[in-house]
């Protein structure tokens, strides 16, 4: 029995044992609201003892799409698990490595048969999923490099103009938002389903550069020994570009925990500590030379108003990117 259903108990008796209601109602109310109030504490401040003794919920999160080993999933797993660490429930995340298109990444999550994914927000993703609108890589996958031929490589030194670099062509993933920020300020994209693909076209000559964000070129090249790639050293292009950690409409409780657990690594620094010590980011601000690179900054059509661009702990801006990598 509760504080509070004992202090029912208490009114019935007192009621029962008045013999004049004019006398005793009055009494009686005040008796039980004055009752209540401390009953209603005693219960808030003193949990029930069953609830001491469950062990926390734990989580099996699915990823249907993309690899372990990928650089962007791996980061992702890091954040997650940072999320959770600020809540008492546990949490495992397994990725099941089919490739998938954005497309089918949404569906598969609409339907509750994958719980996460990460990509650039769209208003068809945020429309029937859920959004963190927490940037995971401090608008960093808006700084964009490319990889090209090896035997490319210089090739792009004297390209200093809009009017210049939009004769190059640019390599994109189908249905990335990346394709849709290039064409919409005039670049001539070329679109593959397929990553692996987009290597073997690039080293075909079907465009000029495929785009990555500053993040990603040198771990991708690293990962193809067998090819003839490299990084590109003298060009980069800025956008902003939210990229959100999504979650199956199905579970809103984890979406609560993950974005819950993100803001309060924000405020303590221990996101910016798991990005910072990520490997990845790591030998990309050895690497980036961002200093001796010309910057095309271009226009985001696609923005939505939900993003939160007016937010300075939510991005890292070029003038820190650069004062990091040098």
């Amino acid at each position: 029995m509760t504080n509070l259903q004992a202090a029912n108990t208490i009114l019935n008796t007192i009621l029962r044992r008045c013999p004049h209601p004019c006398l005793t109602t009055w009494p009686a109310i005040i008796v039980f609201a004055l009752t209540c109030n401390i009953a209603i504490a005693a219960d808030t401040q003193s949990p029930n003892p069953a609830q001491k003794t469950n062990p926390p919920a734990h989580y099996n999160l699915t990823h249907y799409c993309g690899e372990s080993d990928n650089m962007g999933n791996q980061y992702i797993d890091k954040l997650i698990e940072l999320a959770f660490s600020y809540h008492p429930a546990t949490v495992s995340i397994e990725t099941l490595g089919n490739r998938c298109s954005h497309a089918r990444e949404k569906k598969l999550l609409e339907e509750g048969r994958s719980d996460i994914f990460w990509a650039a927000t769209t208003k068809e993703f945020e429309a029937t999923l859920i959004a963190i609108r927490i940037p995971i890589f401090r608008g960093l996958l808006g700084h964009r490099i490319a990889i090209i031929p090896r035997e490319h490589q210089g090739k792009y030194a004297n390209v200093t103009t809009m009017e210049q670099v939009k004769k190059l062509t640019i390599g994109q993933g189908l249905d990335w938002t990346d394709a849709r920020i290039l064409k919409a300020n005039g670049f001539d994209v070329t679109e593959s389903a397929d990553v692996e693909n987009l290597y073997r076209m690039l080293l075909a000559n079907r465009f000029d550069l495929f785009l990555r964000g500053v993040m990603e070129p040198w771990d991708e090249v690293n990962q193809h020994p067998q090819l003839p790639l490299a990084v590109e050293q003298n060009l980069m292009f800025i956008y902003r570009m939210p990229a959100y950690l999504f979650v199956t409409p199905k579970k809103p409780d984890v979406a609560a925990i993950i974005e819950n657990g993100l803001w309060q690594a924000l405020e303590d620094g221990s996101f910016d500590k798991v990005l910072i010590n990520d490997p990845f980011f790591k030998e990309a601000l050895q690497k980036l030379n961002a200093k001796k690179r010309t910057i095309f900054y271009l226009d985001n059509p696609l923005l939505l108003d939900t993003a939160p661009v007016d937010d300075p702990r939510l991005w890292l801006d070029v003038t820190t990117l650069n004062a990091a990598a040098n």
